[in-house]
């Protein structure tokens, strides 16, 4: 049985279109602050995907090849790989582009964990997604990003057939070949 002291829930989220070795730094961060962690997948229904100008290519299909349910089968499996209790977090939807429907899917007891970017160029989205939460009243806690790759970059050398891997977990490199996901082969 998973026990700890801190009795503190956070929630971290992305598309995770791949899940990649900057998204573990993020979600380490509430690991470390937190006894639970919630990890919302945004985009998760293709169907809802919703236009933003301050971030306009992450409602594409191109941006979004990954299902939820192997964007979180991927995340299942390197969580397990890090140690992390199966008791210790829970993956679910998190619809950032509908705030209404936001609190059906997560709980509001959690401080939720977005991260800011070195340029400021690259927060337009970032300080929305945080205004989203404050206006739902969420506790909301930024953390700074070492961000060395993107996911778009790695989506970029999967259809350019370069190497991509060593910016993922083994876990999600092997997911994805194994369940055929190869984007552009």
């Amino acid at each position: 049985m998973y026990i700890s002291m801190k009795k503190r829930k956070g929630l971290v989220f992305g598309r995770f279109q791949p899940f990649h070795n900057g998204h573990i730094d993020h979600i380490s961060t509430a690991f470390k602050e937190c006894d639970f962690v919630y990890i919302g997948i945004t985009n998760p229904d293709p169907t809802k995907n919703k236009f933003t100008r301050n971030d306009p290519s992450r409602s594409l299909p191109e941006s979004n090849p990954f299902s939820y349910f192997h964007r979180q089968q991927m995340i299942r499996e390197v969580l397990t790989d890090l140690k992390r209790p199966l008791e210790s977090f829970s993956i679910l939807p998190f619809p950032i582009n509908y705030p209404d429907l936001i609190l059906n899917y997560a709980p509001q007891n959690a401080t939720y964990y977005t991260t800011l970017l070195n340029s400021e160029s690259d927060n337009k989205w970032n300080y929305e997604k945080i205004e989203i939460l404050k206006s739902l009243k969420l506790e909301v806690k930024t953390v700074q990003s070492k961000r060395i790759i993107s996911a778009t970059s790695i989506r970029d050398m999967m259809k350019n057939n370069q190497q991509w891997e060593k910016f993922v977990p083994n876990a999600v490199s092997n997911y994805i070949k194994r369940e055929k996901l190869l984007i552009g082969r």
